[in-house]
């Protein structure tokens, strides 16, 4: 979304405790390879010309699509130590993939509700066939920039991975410290009741620091954790729901399709699947994810986020090719999964005001105003499509609270 400083801050406390400079890109967003690629051109250019910098200690990150700008760019520079996939996995280009021979680490981070899960998976077991060192941290949330705590869990392993190669590392990290930190998030994990994911880090440990650490407790911990019958039921359950969202994806992916071609206009046509038919899949699944069941929940909350990214996507590029009634329908299937989405509203109140339907538009700007007390007013005046809209008394009075907000 070309937002530097959101970027820049989800990784300063990692990188002000290992010593990394962080450079991020303002130019940088979805929707074209070629604005992305050269913002990566320029990064390259700009930051040995600013800083004394070591050449062949490059990373890059990146979250959702920036995620995969930040693989491609490692595969196309081969100047890249290590990727921070956030989000997301790789570009569908395949010149642009990891193949066999490519020397980077790669760390990916996903929230455990997150519509790209199980991409998230699929990226482990690709690079895995292809020799690249790879980790997958899972943390609670949706899709979005992962919490500081795991970026630091992050940079951590791709140090040790350099440190195991002979490259320099940084002269604050240790192996250590990177053990007990890795060894920790997996104890939380076992303290948790999250078996599945504590084994998959407590074998994370085992490969990561054979020679280095004493791994006994943690062999131990391991080996007992496998014959738990507690164990063997959440990796069954966990089986069963990944395979679950599977079908899932896919059948959503059918529908969204045939909701691209018929923009949901299917004219009583019952063999097509229109507004009515998302509408009960969006129930089932909101039900799905109130269950106190997590695996079911979780898995119901990603299907979810993936419905309303497509939609959302799918609006922002109707509106830009100007076909604002498709981009209107498209967005109001997106507040259907997200009623409470300031962003959302916010979305859809421009196509309105494009379209020259003002009250619709500031009806969905005060709805957007009024899900989040946060919500940055100042962006009505900053947005030119609100400019007709600044003397209705609705819009008046929500600047007028703004600006007594500000005074002392």
């Amino acid at each position: 979304m070309a937002r530097g400083p959101l970027a820049a801050k989800v990784f300063a406390p990692a990188a002000e405790e290992l010593g990394y400079i962080i450079a991020a890109s303002n130019n940088s967003r979805n929707g074209s390879w070629q604005i992305a690629l050269d913002a990566a051109d320029a990064m390259f250019v700009d930051v040995p010309k600013r800083f004394f910098i070591d050449t062949s200690r490059i990373y890059t990150a990146g979250f959702s699509g920036g995620s995969r700008v930040a693989m491609g760019v490692a595969v196309i520079t081969k100047r890249v130590r290590g990727v921070i996939g956030c989000g997301a996995g790789f570009p569908n280009t395949p010149g642009y993939r990891p193949t066999i021979g490519d020397k980077f680490s790669y760390v990916g981070l996903v929230g455990d509700k997150d519509m790209n899960y199980q991409e998230h998976i699929a990226v482990e077991n690709e690079l895995n066939q292809i020799g690249i060192k790879n980790l997958r941290l899972v943390f609670d949330g949706i899709h979005r920039w992962p919490p500081a705590h795991p970026v630091k869990l992050a940079l951590q392993w791709l140090e040790l991975q350099a440190q195991q190669l002979g490259h320099t590392v940084g002269d604050h990290w240790s192996a250590h410290q990177a053990f007990e930190l890795l060894r920790h998030r997996a104890d939380s994990l076992f303290g948790a009741n999250r078996l599945v994911l504590a084994a998959q880090a407590y074998q994370q440990l085992q490969a990561d620091f054979e020679g280095i650490a004493d791994l006994d407790s943690t062999t131990k911990t391991l080996d007992d954790l496998r014959k738990n019958k507690e164990y063997k039921k959440q990796s069954k359950i966990d089986q069963r729901y990944n395979q679950k969202e599977k079908e899932h994806q896919y059948k959503i992916g059918e529908a969204f399709t045939q909701a691209m071609y018929t923009k949901l206009n299917t004219r009583g046509d019952s063999s097509l699947k229109g507004e009515d038919w998302w509408q009960k899949e969006i129930d089932l699944l909101k039900k799905l994810s109130r269950s106190a069941q997590v695996d079911k929940s979780n898995m119901a909350l990603r299907l979810l986020n993936l419905i309303w990214a497509k939609f959302a996507t799918a609006s922002f590029n109707y509106f830009a090719q100007g076909d604002l009634e498709s981009a209107i329908l498209f967005n109001k299937m997106w507040l259907y999964v997200e009623p409470g989405s300031q962003w959302g509203h916010w979305s859809i109140a421009k196509v309105y005001a494009k379209k020259g339907e003002y009250q619709y538009a500031i009806d969905h700007i005060m709805a957007a105003v009024e899900k989040s007390k946060s919500f940055p007013v100042k962006l009505v005046v900053g947005e030119p499509l609100f400019a007709p809209l600044l003397e209705y008394p609705q819009i008046k009075t929500v600047m007028a609270q703004e600006d007594r907000k500000k005074l002392p």
